[in-house]
């Protein structure tokens, strides 16, 4: 064995234990004498190492830098919990091993030497260190991330010949984005231009197939209207319709013909009559006869295709509706008359709540004018003239009320919500679904956890339209006549509810009105109370 080799050998004895290498150096043996080595291979009288054996030599070394130190040197680094190890230079200048780690802390964060990673920004990495001096985590940078974050959305109008459209992109889990999608129309809650005629409430509202009119309504809980406005969806702008020969008003009956706007009836301190037809196409206003019955406000009023006529049926035959009534006429569009139609078996009533199904009105429940909730209801056939009363839902499934939402869509009429008195503790969370030949099935009530402060609700704005029933806001039973936030759907097929999206919502509003287009609903107008306060001019589109 050479010199180089036994010294290797001590340098990683003394690694072991200072008394290793205290031993070592007294019995170091004396070197020998070389080997000399030759080989017969021809007239070359030289000898170089071959690439093997230079390697070891070169390891050698490098072990020997690594444990050469200068006598008597103490060096001393942290470890663990922030404890200390030490190592000594022997008189034969070489190192000892390393000392066991010494007065560690309790309850360190870390220990010397230790690394974690996590992830960070749009998937990226950061390697944390710990302190040496704290034994504390430091935050290393984030690195490697991608262009957006998982969920990101980014639109464009480019290449999209309909200004209305957009063209989306999502960010993917890997943090990479998707390309552009077709043009389409964009989702969610959008803004629509605020109505140039000032707020109002208790306004008509309808879809033409293009545009949406409003007409009359109130500014304040004594200022009554008689102007109207249409709204161009496409361009997002309103336009001010010609002036009606009608006196201002709220609470008229406003129907759709499928190509007018009737209007008739309503309210200005007292019940009135008197009504017109207006007609987009030309922007003109024709008035129409009274016809057989009395001033009303607040009456049943649907369109019939069948008959081209217009049913009014019911309402408040007073101011304060101190009175009601019973008895209903059909005004026919083409001839410009009124016929009065049987009478029904249903008492009076206003408030009732009422569409055209399969060609049939449907009128159910109500109030007598004062407290007294009517849970009864009948249809129509204004073909035959002839009324089928129909039995009233158990309790249970539905009980008597005023001021709820209601609508037809799937060929039944959804009710749902509203109030059994004047007093907002009566307000409801439950529903139900009528449908001709089924009768009533209950709608599951909607979770407190999802229309907080309260889901017992009424006034709230609602429509139906993509196989979905939504409300929004409304007054709750707890909350002194004041409209509060919250926006849920209902899904018929699974009797569920679930909370919305409130991003740009409008703000809380109480007797809104919604019109839904077949692909969107638009929301306008209402106010801030429940027939007093801040009247809204305000709108918004919902696209589901």
């Amino acid at each position: 064995m050479n010199t180089k080799t036994i010294a290797t050998s001590l340098a990683l004895i003394c690694a072991a234990s200072f008394l290793a290498c205290a031993q070592a150096d007294e019995k170091d043996p004396e070197p020998t004498e070389p080997v000399e080595t030759t080989y017969d291979s021809g007239p070359a009288d030289t000898f170089t190492p071959d690439s093997a054996d230079a390697s070891v030599d070169t390891a050698e070394a490098a072990v020997d830098a690594a444990w050469l130190c200068t006598y008597p040197v103490t060096e001393t680094k942290a470890c663990g919990a922030c404890g200390t190890q030490s190592r000594f230079c022997l008189p034969s200048n070489q190192w000892t091993g390393w000392t066991d780690c010494a007065g560690e802390k309790a309850d360190t964060e870390c220990k010397v030497g230790e690394k974690r990673t996590s992830d960070c920004g749009n998937c990226g990495k950061a390697t944390d260190f710990c302190d040496t001096a704290t034994c504390t985590w430091v935050a290393g940078l984030c690195t490697g991330e991608g262009d957006c974050a998982p969920g990101d959305e980014e639109t464009t109008t480019a290449s999209c010949a309909d200004p209305t459209q957009l063209r989306t992109r999502t960010c993917s889990d890997s943090c990479k984005w998707s390309s552009f999608s077709a043009c389409a129309a964009p989702k969610g809650w959008l803004p629509m231009e605020s109505l140039p005629l000032g707020g109002r409430a208790f306004h008509t509202a309808v879809w033409t197939g293009s545009r949406m009119l409003i007409w009359g309504g109130a500014s304040a809980s004594t200022t009554y209207k008689n102007d109207g406005a249409s709204y161009d969806l496409v361009t997002n702008k309103w336009t001010t319709i010609a002036a009606s020969p009608l006196s201002a008003r709220r609470q008229q009956a406003g129907v759709w013909t499928g190509s007018k706007l009737f209007i008739w009836g309503g309210y200005n301190g007292s019940a009135i009559k008197g009504g017109a037809l207006y007609d987009p196409a030309t922007n003109a206003w024709t008035a129409i006869p009274d016809g057989p019955l009395s001033a009303r406000h607040s009456a049943v009023a649907v369109y019939s295709p069948a008959t081209k006529e217009v049913i009014v049926w019911g309402g408040c035959t007073t101011g304060y509706c101190t009175g009601v009534a019973s008895d209903g006429a059909a005004y026919n569009v083409e001839t410009n008359t009124w016929a009065t139609i049987s009478a029904s078996p249903l008492a009076a009533r206003t408030d009732a709540a009422y569409g055209m199904i399969k060609g049939e009105l449907v009128i159910w429940g109500g109030r007598n004018g004062s407290s007294a909730m009517q849970t009864d209801g009948a249809r129509l056939d204004p073909v035959s003239g002839a009324w089928t009363k129909f039995s009233a839902p158990a309790a249970t499934t539905l009980d008597g009320r005023y001021d709820e939402a209601f609508l037809v869509a799937n060929d039944s009429l959804f009710i749902w919500g509203g109030r059994s008195t004047s007093d907002e503790e009566s307000a409801k969370a439950n529903g139900a679904i009528y449908a001709p030949m089924v009768g009533f099935t209950p709608i599951a009530a909607v979770p407190e956890s999802i229309f907080a402060p309260s889901a017992k609700r009424f006034n709230v704005t609602a429509w139906f339209g993509g196989g979905k029933l939504y409300l929004f806001s409304g007054i709750p039973s707890t909350a002194s006549d004041v409209p509060k936030e919250g926006f849920v759907s209902y899904d018929p097929a699974t009797d569920t509810w679930k909370a919305e999206s409130v991003t740009g919502v409008p703000g809380n509003r109480s007797r809104g009105t919604a019109v839904w287009t077949g692909k969107e609903a638009l929301i306008l107008g209402g106010l801030n109370g429940n027939t007093s306060g801040t009247y809204y001019s305000t709108g918004a589109i919902y696209r589901p």
